[in-house]
């Protein structure tokens, strides 16, 4: 067996990382269409919601000759710290010195970074299968993502709004989201719309969803009555991760995409690395360290209802 120099282990990093990626594109992820991906530098980002300005501040000067002030109140805080993630991957030395650089030498690193995908995945849906569990992952007004008592804000935290609904996907319930959506208020109270066009679903689902969201005609209707569902271009987003059923029945959510990209956010600091690790390799092996830091949540709820309870 040879002995394998310094240059030539570093030389299969590149090799690593390109199987890495062809791994990562196995998992069909959802994340770009419901977080809005970012990059930092720091060691975390905060995102400080600011209240609703009262519009008659606009009028003042119009009614009273006097120049309005629009009064700023601070929302709540959402903190993001990205944690390590990070594990080995194990090159078997003698795939290597029998057939070179070949797919089967490099498959640990394809397959580690269909793992790491996945991981990214898992964390993600977790969020939406615990929704309605504040215990498990709560919201900064202390509540679940989808509660029936959020808190306006920090500053009018008597007066609540709901967002939770407790029954399985049908034509009734999908109207009643997009419409409960549209009086979504803000801190102050003021009519705040959220406009829910896009369907998250788990494959269970997937055909009941299209068909509210693509079916021309009026379910049940005598006079062939289009169906206003089909009038409100819906995109159904059907992840597989995603658990097919609650207490209530089914898990289903209805999403303003535009808002969800102000709150929604998936903070990557460290994209994955890939270092060799003499001390961790041996005359069998060659193992290589992969690194990477994220931190993913959302800062209100202002732009989702569903059923997750």
């Amino acid at each position: 067996m040879p002995t394998y120099s310094t240059e030539f282990v570093e030389a299969l990093i590149p090799g690593i990382y390109e199987f890495w990626n062809v791994g990562a594109q196995m998992i069909d992820s959802k994340i770009p269409q419901i977080f809005n991906v970012r990059e930092t530098t720091r060691a975390w980002e905060e995102v400080v919601a600011v209240g609703g300005y009262d519009p008659s501040s606009f009028t003042q000067y119009r009614d009273t000759g006097r120049v309005g002030r629009l009064d700023n109140r601070k929302g709540y805080t959402k903190r993001f710290t990205p944690d390590e993630y990070t594990a080995d991957i194990v090159i078997e030395r003698k795939l290597v010195d029998d057939g070179g650089l070949t797919e089967m030498a490099f498959a640990p690193a394809e397959e580690a970074g269909t793992a790491f995908a996945r991981l990214k995945e898992l964390m993600a849906v977790n969020l939406f299968n615990n929704a309605h569990r504040a215990g498990t992952y709560a919201l900064p007004d202390g509540k679940a993502l989808l509660a029936s008592d959020h808190p306006l804000g920090p500053s009018n935290a008597g007066v609540t709004h709901g967002n939770l609904d407790t029954g399985a996907l049908t034509k009734a319930r999908l109207r009643n989201a997009r419409q409960k959506m549209m009086r979504f208020v803000d801190d102050r109270g003021q009519l705040d719309p959220a406009i829910g066009r896009t369907i998250l679903v788990p494959p269970e689902l997937a055909e009941t969803a299209m068909q509210l969201a693509m079916s021309r005609v009026e379910v049940g209707a005598t006079n062939d009555a289009e169906s206003p569902e089909s009038m409100m271009n819906y995109n159904v987003i059907v992840w597989p991760y995603l658990d097919d059923t609650s207490t209530s029945g089914q898990r289903w959510f209805l999403i303003d995409a535009v808002k969800a990209r102000r709150v929604a956010l998936f903070i990557n600091r460290i994209q994955p690395q890939i270092r060799f690790e003499p001390s961790k390799s041996n005359q069998v092996q060659l193992v290589y360290s992969a690194y990477a830091r994220f931190d993913l949540g959302f800062a209100d709820w202002r732009w989702i209802y569903g059923s997750s309870a």
